[in-house]
């Protein structure tokens, strides 16, 4: 038997429906709905992986001609100085940037930070989202680097890059 709930000059509320009141706040959110939303967040990130390669050539190949020589270096060693300075400078920029687990970022309203929480929940994904055990950024690169997903994304990007460039390549001769 469901509860109710007395509110003055009302009539009773059960509990379901102030569960339902309760519900009516938080978005429809499906299964669909979810994988709609990887398959846009990876087609941003392809893309973005098909430009770099595009601008890329073009790019190093203004370093390495426009810097030969310049400070008595070679060309092809300011492109690893220009590009990896940029690399660190990014890393260190997204530490700063990114944030941390839903449930430790103060960048999330407490409805973003529920939301959040729940689908990683619904996912079966072990990370922390209760202010438990905290990991030191090496801690949790190390655990990144023992996790089989990670290898397998590394896996399907190299394989997706190679094969982008293998067709690429061959377009040019045709």
């Amino acid at each position: 038997m469901a509860g109710h709930l007395e509110v003055e000059g009302k009539e009773d509320l059960s509990s379901k429906e102030i569960e339902d009141v309760g519900e009516e706040t938080v978005p429809p959110y499906s299964p669909e709905e979810e994988a709609a939303l990887v398959r846009k967040r990876f087609g941003v990130y392809i893309s973005a992986a098909v430009l770099s390669g595009a601008f890329g050539g073009l790019i190093a190949a203004g370093i390495v001609g426009g810097l030969e020589g310049a400070h008595g270096i070679r060309g092809w060693r300011w492109l690893f100085i220009v590009e990896g300075a940029a690399t660190v400078g990014f890393a260190l920029i997204s530490f700063f940037i990114l944030p941390d687990f839903p449930a430790t970022t103060k960048r999330l309203s407490e409805r973003e930070r529920y939301v959040a929480i729940a689908r990683l929940e619904s996912d079966n994904v072990t990370a922390m989202t209760d202010g438990g055990e905290r990991l030191s950024p090496w801690q949790a690169i190390l655990a990144s680097m023992k996790d089989w997903r990670t290898w397998m994304f590394v896996i399907g990007y190299m394989v997706i890059g190679f094969t982008l460039s293998l067709a690429l390549r061959n377009t040019d001769r045709s």
